[in-house]
C-alpha cells in the first residue's frame, strides 16, 4: 500500500468481519461466503482466500469493497482516489456499451421483419399508439423499449384471459404455479414491477381500451418519467 492508502485504511470506520465458509473459483472471480454473506473478488490478487479465514471488508459508502482484508493482513486497499479513477473508467464502459446497444436497436427497429416489429405490430392500435408517443417523445426510450413490450404482451394476455377485473385480482393473488397454468406463455422473466404493471393494464384495456394510451410507462415508477415522455 502507498501512504495514501495506508492513511485511509487506518481511519476507516465503515467495517465488516467474518469468517470465510465458502470459497468458489473462476476464471475471473473468487465468489466467498462469511457469516450469511458474500461478495467476489475478480483476479489477479495477491493471496488465495481459503475457508477458515478471518476475513475484513473496508465498505466504502456502506456497500462498495474499498479494501479487503485476510486474517488481519491487507490483501488490498484502495483510496477514494483510487475509486474515483475506477468510477470513472466504469461508466466510460457504461457508456460505450448503451452506445453499442442503441445502435443495434435502431438497426432492428427499421428492419420490418425484426422480431420486435413483429411483436409490436401484434399488439391492439391502442397500445402501438403509447409506442409511438414514447419514441417521439421520450429521451431514450429505446432502452426501455422492450421491457415496455414484454408488459404490453403479458397486459393482454392477462386481459384475454382472466376477462374482468375481479378474474385479474384473483389471478394476481394466485401462486406463480398457478399463473403459469392459466397462461403458459407468459414470460418467466418478468420483475415484479412489469407484473403489477401488466395486471394495471389489462384492467384498464377491459374497461376501456382507448385509456391504455394515456397509462404512464412501465418502467416509470422506478426511472421516473423522461423516458417516456421527456419530462
Amino acid at each position: 500500500m502507498n501512504q495514501q492508502q495506508a492513511a485511509e485504511r487506518l481511519v476507516h470506520r465503515h467495517v465488516d468481519t467474518g469468517v470465510i465458509t465458502k470459497v468458489e473459483e473462476s476464471e475471473r472471480w473468487f465468489t466467498i461466503s462469511a457469516n450469511g454473506w458474500g461478495f467476489g473478488l475478480e483476479k489477479p490478487i495477491d493471496r488465495t482466500p481459503e475457508v477458515g479465514q478471518t476475513v475484513t471488508l473496508y465498505l466504502f459508502q456502506g456497500s462498495r469493497i474499498q479494501g479487503v482484508d485476510l486474517d488481519g493482513e491487507p490483501l488490498f486497499f484502495k483510496s477514494k482516489d483510487d475509486l474515483e479513477v475506477e468510477r470513472q473508467k466504469e461508466l466510460k464502459r457504461i457508456e460505450a456499451e448503451k452506445a453499442e446497444r442503441k445502435i443495434k436497436f435502431f438497426a432492428e427497429l427499421e428492419n420490418p421483419d425484426s422480431d420486435f416489429n413483429r411483436r409490436l405490430h401484434r399488439l391492439p392500435k391502442v397500445f402501438q399508439q403509447r409506442f409511438k408517443k414514447f419514441f417521439r417523445l421520450g429521451e431514450d426510450f429505446w432502452d426501455l423499449a422492450w421491457y415496455e413490450l414484454v408488459a404490453c404482451e403479458t397486459a393482454l394476455k392477462i386481459a384475454y384471459a382472466c376477462k374482468s377485473w375481479q378474474g385479474i385480482r384473483r389471478f394476481y393473488d394466485m401462486t406463480w404455479d398457478e399463473q403459469k397454468a392459466l397462461i403458459p406463455s407468459m414470460d418467466d422473466g418478468m420483475s415484479g414491477n412489469q407484473f403489477g404493471f401488466a395486471c394495471s393494464v389489462a384492467n384498464v384495456y377491459l374497461r376501456n381500451s382507448k385509456l391504455v394510451r394515456k397509462v404512464r410507462g412501465a418502467m416509470s415508477p422506478l426511472t421516473g418519467s423522461k423516458s417516456y415522455i421527456g419530462r
